[in-house]
């Protein structure tokens, strides 16, 4: 519905006061949230200009956000690519969400500059049992690093997990075991 883009505005004003409150409690090396932004909120004219906006009113480094878009067939390249460009001329960070799932093909890595790839738990949670996923996960890890980009890795939820995922020289991971879903009360409370 046409709403995503105000709740994509209120999200954005939220990520802001978090990130502030963060640097406040001392949070080293500096933070950064992840925002997802909808193929509708691309659309919408002005989208990273109200971005830098916020992130300058609240007195944040520009690296404060990071924009993530989810991979999809509704990716239009041309738009994607400017909305790329514009992030990074603002020291913006663009992360490709759930890469390997949907509407996955080696165009978005060819065509499209992302900083940051994040693989499916579709792969990652058979890594360990089945071999095919494991060398899916691997080939992923090693395209990412040829282009330059973070990987992220999602659903680890075991330390062999995590074991298997140093091994091939994974930059990051994200699951329960890193950290479950938590307010930002409780995460300052733990700082």
């Amino acid at each position: 519905t046409s709403l995503i883009v105000p709740i994509g505005e209120y999200v954005f004003d939220t990520a802001c006061k978090a990130v502030s409150r963060f640097i406040a409690a001392g949070a080293d090396p500096k933070p950064f949230i992840a925002v997802n932004v909808s193929a509708r909120q691309m659309g919408h004219p002005g989208l990273i200009e109200r971005i830098v906006a916020r992130v300058d009113a609240a007195g944040l480094p520009r690296g404060s956000l990071k924009v993530e878009i989810t991979e999809s067939q509704a990716l239009d390249y041309a738009q994607v690519a400017a909305i790329i460009e514009l992030c990074h001329s603002h020291g913006i960070k663009v992360a490709l969400d759930d890469f390997g799932t949907g509407y996955s093909h080696l165009t978005h890595m060819h065509k499209l500059a992302f900083d940051t790839m994040k693989v499916d738990q579709a792969f990652s949670r058979e890594m360990l049992e089945d071999p095919r996923s494991m060398a899916i996960v691997e080939a992923i890890v090693r395209m990412g690093k040829a282009l330059g980009a973070d990987i992220v890795v999602e659903g680890i939820e075991t330390e062999a997990m995590l074991q298997a995922l140093r091994d091939l020289g994974c930059d990051y991971a994200q699951g329960y075991l890193i950290g479950k879903p938590q307010t930002l009360d409780e995460l300052l409370a733990k700082s």
